[in-house]
């Protein structure tokens, strides 16, 4: 319009124009408006809490006179002695801050000077209360907490804070995930009339995990839908462009809010909500679920597509990955991805073994980590599986008893919790960035045996069965029914992981490296190769959840005849290596078209990953 009214008059010909608004009663009032002009409002006090913490986390302001004197000098202080019963109304002080009333509504005049005041002295009770800013005698400034930094850096709103305080810690990740949904930050994500019918559907639908029915009419209805139909397995749901992008500023802004969340939970020593936090953080970041059937989505360079092409053909998994002959992964993906360099990625990966040793009836529990890295093996920056989470806390209180952060070639030694009481234990190795690869173990009284869990991934909607023992009252202790007599089946998931975890890290697995000259594997002697009934490291490589990829025989020999460089006793009828029978050789003699043997992968070597070891099957 002003540009309409810019043009009235002729240039160099008229001293001045005439422009004539022609507008309905109902609106004559704003045109007039806007052509007198309005002055310019300060919109400090709608997020003045936030820059304040700012300045304390930056160091300008230290004390209570430097915060005065930082309030003084701004644009706030300005306007609110021009108009003081606007910025009264915009920022109220408590009947117990103010008793003689607003200093700027007083009958003799405002204040300006007792406002900024008591301003101050507001502002600082309401960041101290939240826990955002604390003092002590060593420190009598203004020190902000570990909790006031990161709200600082993340710059989620104190109102967000407000409200994770009043709704108390989620005990699983379908109440973290609507608590998330329902925050202050999601405000304007409000379901437009022509979405309600869409998101309706899709609310009610196979691709959500917890589907519920009912209109979709608040935004934090519409976040939750959003959020998991982008956690979904491939093929996803087709969305619009409007929703789409919505649906990815929703997955950016929920990092920092639970990054905020974890820290104030931990504050709580709330077990259970600090682990689903670091849990839902990395789903949101690969954008899939913990349990999800399509692991190997998370690698680089495999899409949706290639997923569902991978999970028909049965390498979806870790397992099914990395055991594949590269040659039918490169042709289920139409050679648009290196299957080699993904399994090598893969196998990369540092996996941690975990041991947990009740000390007789004191209530000490030992936690013994393995890492089957090396060196600075996956400590690089931005690599896979660099760093891990160990969250510890009882059951079923949820009490934390500790939270560590620590490179997963690195882990922790000596560790150990003391529990005063008959109560549970829960201990949850997270692995900080790669979904799949979790593990958790839980003790139903601290003075029995650990048990072994059902998967590697966090449940948190399914908890373990347990029943009450006589003489222990309502704890949650438990103990296993007794199963009927059977062979001697093999160790546990966990147990085989932390003993191969275990020896890779002392050096107890040795490695043998064929000749250069000879290009066939090798057999390891007898005295490397362990029963399957004897319970050594080899024995728990054997039964561990790592699994990679071997050649095919010779082309040299026979068809379904085994190497004539090979010893014969080491291959079955069929031309396949024994069940119990170790190899191990160079990385290059693995490879499809190479010399080698059938096997399946069952560890990583103590040094590089130029040795790779196979065991029959």
């Amino acid at each position: 319009m002003l540009q309409i009214m810019g043009r009235a008059g002729r240039p160099q010909f008229d001293d001045q124009g005439v422009a004539v608004i022609l507008a309905e009663e109902g609106l004559s009032a704003r045109w007039q408006q806007m052509l007198e002009g309005q002055p310019l409002e300060s919109n400090l006090p709608e997020r003045l809490t936030e820059a304040l913490l700012c300045e304390v986390v930056a160091g300008s302001i230290q004390n209570q006179e430097a915060l005065c004197t930082w309030l003084a000098g701004t644009f706030l202080a300005v306007r609110a002695r021009r108009d003081p019963r606007r910025y009264a109304a915009a920022c109220p002080l408590l009947h117990c801050q103010a008793p003689h009333g607003h200093p700027l509504a007083y009958p003799q005049g405002p204040d300006v000077t007792s406002f900024l005041q008591l301003l101050s002295q507001a502002e600082e009770a309401k960041m101290g209360s939240a826990g955002l800013i604390s003092k002590s005698a060593q420190h009598p400034g203004f020190q902000a907490t570990p909790l006031g930094g990161t709200l600082c850096r993340c710059g989620v709103r104190v109102s967000t804070l407000h409200q994770l305080q009043a709704a108390g810690a989620p005990q699983d990740m379908k109440e973290l995930l609507w608590l998330l949904a329902s925050t202050s930050d999601f405000e304007e994500f409000r379901p437009r009339q022509g979405e309600r019918t869409q998101l309706r559907s899709f609310a009610k639908g196979r691709l959500v995990r917890w589907p519920f029915t009912g209109p979709i009419d608040t935004a934090a209805k519409k976040v939750l839908v959003l959020l998991m139909l982008g956690l979904a397995d491939s093929p996803r749901q087709e969305l619009s462009w409007e929703l789409k992008a919505q649906q990815g500023q929703a997955f950016r802004r929920c990092e920092p809010l639970l990054q905020v969340a974890s820290e104030f939970f931990e504050a709580q020593k709330q077990g259970p909500a600090v682990a689903a936090c670091l849990l839902l953080r990395k789903c949101l970041q690969k954008q899939i679920w913990e349990d999800t059937t399509m692991p190997v989505r998370q690698l680089k360079g495999i899409g949706d597509k290639l997923a569902v092409v991978l999970h028909q053909q049965g390498f979806a998994s870790f397992q099914g990955f990395a055991s594949a002959d590269p040659r039918l992964i490169a042709q289920a993906c139409q050679s648009r991805v290196s299957g080699p360099d993904l399994q090598a990625k893969l196998l990369g990966i540092p996996r941690i073994g975990m041991r947990l040793t009740p000390d007789g009836s004191s209530g000490t529990i030992h936690i013994q980590l393995a890492s089957s890295a090396t060196g600075l093996m996956g400590q690089r920056s931005g690599s896979l599986g660099a760093w891990s989470h160990l969250v510890v806390y009882s059951a079923p209180e949820g009490q934390l008893l500790k939270h560590l952060r620590f490179p997963s070639c690195q882990p922790p030694e000596g560790l150990s919790i003391q529990l005063q009481s008959a109560s549970g234990l829960a201990v949850l190795l997270i692995n900080e960035d790669v979904v799949g690869l979790d593990e958790r173990q839980s003790l139903g009284d601290s003075r029995l045996a650990p048990r072994p869990s059902s998967d590697s991934t966090l449940p948190t909607s399914k908890g373990y069965a347990t029943r009450a023992t006589s003489g222990q009252g309502n704890s949650a202790s438990a103990t296993p029914r007794r199963a009927p007599k059977r062979k001697a089946a093999p160790q546990s998931g966990h147990e085989a992981t932390f003993a191969l975890a275990l020896a890779k890290s002392t050096g107890q697995v040795e490695t043998l490296t064929s000749p250069a000259a000879q290009r066939n594997l090798q057999p390891m002697p007898p005295a490397m190769t362990a029963p399957a009934s004897f319970p050594s490291p080899m024995h728990a490589a054997g039964s561990n959840q790592h699994f990679g990829f071997a050649g095919e025989p010779d082309a040299a020999g026979a068809a379904g005849v085994p190497n004539a460089s090979l010893p014969a006793s080491a291959f079955t009828a069929a031309g396949r290596l024994r069940k119990g029978i170790v190899w191990q050789g160079p990385l290059a003699e693995a490879q499809p078209g190479s010399s080698g043997a059938y096997g399946c992968f069952v560890g990583r070597p103590p040094i590089s990953m130029d040795m790779l070891a196979f065991r029959g099957v």
